[in-house]
């Protein structure tokens, strides 16, 4: 099976293969299989590099027209997958380690429509396994 990924648009696609973060790609190719190896949840990317104009509208932070994030669709997604894939992402990875309540990935209600949110920092890295 080719990537368990869908796109809102052709240039979100292109966006994703092309343009964003090279660790994000690899974060949400990783987590879109888990996800769907776990629960059958083919992800839809909603949305990923965004012009200031864009953002603005949407009242975004700016890390949208940075490349280092995206969104995935969530509201057809049962609540406890959505939920075991934030966690399991957050469990894994540290989005910033000198600012530790930010988050790799984060679903609650913000924005336009369910989604969860993925980003990452330039200090984006793996936590530290304690085995």
């Amino acid at each position: 099976m080719s990537d368990p990924l869908t796109f809102a648009s052709p240039a979100i696609e292109e966006q994703f293969y092309h343009r964003i973060n090279p660790l994000l790609r690899q974060i949400a190719l990783e987590y879109a299989e888990e996800a769907f190896q776990r629960h059958g949840w083919i992800w839809h990317i909603t949305s990923a590099i965004r012009t200031r104009e864009e953002d603005e509208e949407l009242k975004g932070t700016g890390i949208h027209c940075t490349g280092r994030a995206i969104d995935v669709r969530t509201k057809d997604q049962p609540k406890r997958a959505v939920d075991d894939i934030v966690t399991k992402i957050n469990e894994e990875w540290v989005y910033d380690p000198k600012r530790p309540t930010f988050l790799v990935a984060f679903d609650k209600p913000h924005g336009t429509a369910a989604h969860c949110h993925l980003q990452v920092h330039e200090n984006t890295g793996r936590r530290q396994s304690n085995g």
